[in-house]
């Protein structure tokens, strides 16, 4: 709660309330924010909730990884933990087959989206702003996310392009059993 600010900070701050309004009042619900994750590519069944927004439905983090994936290359391709494998020779023994094409976004709206998810690494209180160092010389893009008492925390990164790395990282329980240490949040342990 401060005030009004640039949307590119709520972003980049996870600030939620301006994320629920944005699809309280300029989406007009959840229904529109649940068929865009569709198109990137979530498969399991999201809360017809505006809190959804903020990920209150539980996703795995192959699925939302591969989402952000999408924002950053601009294409929806089916994820696969081994892609290939050849031989020492060079001869290819399995090749994963691919399904990719084009979202269907604009290329100056996914400028746009990218350009939000960079202020999380780039703006100075972003929650992913230790990567903004001259350590990490590479333009990357990202998203953190904690939970409600700190049951779990993730990150995501990515480079940009199809031809870029996208990386989620996950921290927490498989059970929920126990919350994380004290503070732990998705831009401090993940």
């Amino acid at each position: 709660y401060l005030g009004v600010i640039p949307f590119r900070e709520a972003i980049a701050q996870s600030r939620n309330v301006p994320i629920l309004r944005l699809v309280r009042d300029e989406l007009g619900g959840p229904e529109p924010l649940i068929q865009w994750a569709k198109t990137l590519g979530i498969e399991s069944p999201l809360d017809p909730y505006i809190s959804t927004a903020l990920g209150s439905s539980s996703v795995t983090l192959l699925e939302i990884t591969n989402a952000y994936r999408g924002l950053a290359s601009g294409i929806r391709a089916t994820p696969h933990i081994v892609g290939a494998v050849t031989e020492s020779s060079g001869i290819s023994i399995y090749r994963a087959p691919t399904e990719e094409y084009a979202l269907p976004i604009p290329p100056e709206r996914l400028e746009l989206m990218q350009e939000l998810l960079r202020g999380t690494v780039r703006l100075p209180n972003g929650t992913a702003r230790s990567l903004d160092t001259s350590n990490f010389p590479i333009q990357v893009m990202g998203k953190t996310g904690t939970s409600s008492s700190s049951r779990d925390a993730w990150f995501i990164c990515s480079t940009y392009g199809p031809d870029g790395v996208t990386v989620g990282v996950w921290v927490g329980y498989d059970d929920f059993s126990a919350p994380l240490a004290n503070r732990a949040t998705g831009g401090s342990v993940a």
